[in-house]
């Protein structure tokens, strides 16, 4: 992964620098907008868009090999929603890759397990991605489970939503999937509760129970 770092600039001076993955959260939060400037440690110019969609330009041009030819499209991408049971998806934070091979849809990336990070990945058969739609920059598709055939009821159906580079990589991506687009009236995954919260209230909670339990084995002994 590059080391590149990107500085935000702002009309009175800039701000970072920052990793890509980082640019590419604040763009998903919408902190930083496709138009913003950004200037990279060897001094060049370029916008936030420029930046999201690089990675896709470069896979596409990457000169073909026994590994690549398997590789049909590569988009960088970051996890919105999940939500259903079905794959193992992890719940991948920050950027992550979506490959389209024969074989079905790819996705890799981190996230956190406990208070360190993991590298994963999982693989979604074609065949069981039964719907998929666009809605500006997202692609949101609705899986049937493993073993679950086509007649599988909408409740029953996984949700997964990929924040796309543009609204372009996403029509691209929906292009390479051979699904149905969704009925009237099925939603898309809700998105993905924040974790820092969650973190942030784990470490006063533990510190307080333990004040508890140490109170109360005085008392008794």
């Amino acid at each position: 992964m590059s080391t590149r770092r990107y500085h935000i600039l702002l009309e009175n001076g800039s701000l970072g620098p920052f990793d890509r993955r980082t640019i590419v959260g604040l763009r998903v939060k919408n902190a930083l907008s496709d138009t913003q400037t950004l200037l990279d440690s060897n001094g060049r110019k370029l916008s936030v868009q420029e930046l999201v969609a690089r990675d896709a330009r470069r896979a596409r041009m990457r000169p073909v090999s026994v590994t690549a030819s398997l590789i049909q499209a590569s988009y960088p991408a970051t996890l919105v929603g999940l939500q259903g049971r079905g794959f193992p998806v992890p719940r991948f934070q920050g950027e992550i890759e979506v490959r389209v091979q024969p074989e079905g849809l790819r996705i890799a990336g981190a996230f956190r397990r406990w208070n360190g990070w993991c590298q994963g990945r999982i693989k979604i058969p074609l065949e069981h991605i039964a719907h998929a739609r666009t809605q500006g920059g997202q692609v949101a598709l609705w899986l049937r489970p493993p073993g679950a055939g086509e007649d599988t009821p909408r409740e029953r159906l996984q949700g997964l939503t990929l924040a796309m580079g543009s609204a372009r990589e996403a029509q691209e991506l929906l292009h390479w999937l051979p699904a149905e687009p969704p009925p009237f009236g099925l939603q898309p995954a809700a998105p993905l509760p924040a974790t820092g919260r969650r973190l942030v209230w784990a470490v006063p909670m533990g510190v307080v129970t333990a004040v508890f339990l140490a109170a109360l084995t005085l008392r008794l002994f």
